[in-house]
């Protein structure tokens, strides 16, 4: 929308009326829609589901109205949260390297009351999990007695670099 006033324009204290003509924009909520998803490629199983709308949207009307095949168990504390953002990130129990198709039902609204008013299809695929090496840090003692075994967790890491070594009892 735009807003203009006309030279000659005379407020309503004063007798002065304006000079030159003004004018300023402005915009009010947009028509709602789904405008995608931030990515829908080789998400990583532990990532955050990014979608985007054409206006704000209240978490616990997504988690209502938001479906999925196969069926994806939106987390329960998404019901109770009714805060609103026209970008929503949902974390889900995603499978790695997996397809996902979904869809948001018609009676989705906006903060404003405004119904997609249609089914609205998505899909998304994730990637395997990233790669990644942990154990315990900081100092650690490996009875003398027993087997020389220090846990490590690897996921997906085709190698790692470690390094050790035996203190002596004067040590």
């Amino acid at each position: 929308y735009e807003v203009r006033v006309d030279p000659g324009f005379v407020p309503k204290e004063g007798p002065l009326g304006l000079e030159q003509a003004q004018s300023f924009r402005f915009e009010t909520y947009r028509t709602f829609a789904f405008t995608g998803l931030a990515k829908d490629e080789a998400l990583a199983p532990d990532d955050q589901v990014e979608f985007q709308f054409s206006n704000p949207v209240a978490y616990d009307d997504v988690a209502a109205h938001v479906h999925f095949d196969p069926a994806l168990a939106v987390p329960d504390y998404y019901s109770s949260w009714d805060q609103s953002n026209d970008t929503i990130w949902l974390s889900l129990p995603c499978e790695p390297e997996s397809r996902y198709s979904g869809w948001f039902d018609a009676d989705l609204a906006d903060e404003f009351g405004n119904k997609l008013g249609h089914r609205v299809d998505f899909s998304f695929a994730t990637g395997p999990f990233p790669p990644s090496v942990s154990m315990t840090t900081g100092y650690g003692v490996l009875e003398a007695y027993a087997e020389p075994r220090y846990p490590v967790d690897v996921l997906n890491a085709s190698s790692a670099r470690l390094q050790a070594a035996r203190v002596g009892k004067d040590e």
